[in-house]
């Protein structure tokens, strides 16, 4: 998927929450994601890759060329989670599929979440921020929901610590496999 789909540029992998039903607390702010996405498409050599179910998808996504949606190529969860593994770095909100992202060394930023009682006592406050206590220094808990100002402030601050010119030499190589260049080098 990422050869065919997204090489030579770096993966990031978004979660994009719109339940109708239930938790619509948890919900995703689309519009700055959109914006994030339209800030980024001529700035940095990413593609986004959306995951989410079909029912979630957001058909004004489909407007930029710097993200695919996963739900397109009709992948299933188990292949969302490979996606968020072979991805240079995840953002998304409170969802399970970012435990793919939480339990790894992979950069993440986590955005909106709660930080529960029973929680808390794995959330650590460090000069980054909030992390849990497991976490390395490129994997962030915001406890506000998302805006278009914090997205890009991430993203960037995420993006900034990526080797982007390794991932891309690696990925350039049309004899390496995608999984064989992560984790990612860190700068």
């Amino acid at each position: 998927f990422i050869s065919q789909h997204v090489l030579p540029s770096v993966p990031v992998v978004v979660h994009l929450r719109r339940n109708t039903g239930s938790n619509t607390q948890r919900n995703s702010r689309v519009e700055c994601w959109l914006e994030m996405f339209k800030h980024c498409e001529e700035r940095f050599p990413v593609k986004f890759i959306v995951i989410c179910s079909f029912q979630e998808v957001d058909e004004r996504l489909r407007d930029y060329s710097n993200v695919i949606i996963a739900k397109d190529f009709h992948t299933t969860v188990e292949q969302d989670l490979a996606l968020i593994q072979a991805s240079a770095f995840y953002m998304g909100g409170s969802s399970g599929p970012n435990m793919m992202a939480i339990f790894s060394d992979k950069p993440y930023v986590y955005v909106n979440f709660i930080n529960y009682p029973e929680i808390a006592p794995l959330v650590k406050k460090g000069p980054e921020g909030l992390s849990l206590i497991f976490a390395n220094q490129h994997q962030r808990l915001v406890c506000e929901p998302e805006t278009t100002q914090l997205l890009i402030q991430e993203f960037t601050r995420v993006f900034s610590s990526i080797d982007i010119s390794a991932w891309q030499a690696k990925a350039n190589n049309q004899h390496t496999d995608p999984f064989d260049i992560v984790p990612l080098k860190l700068r």
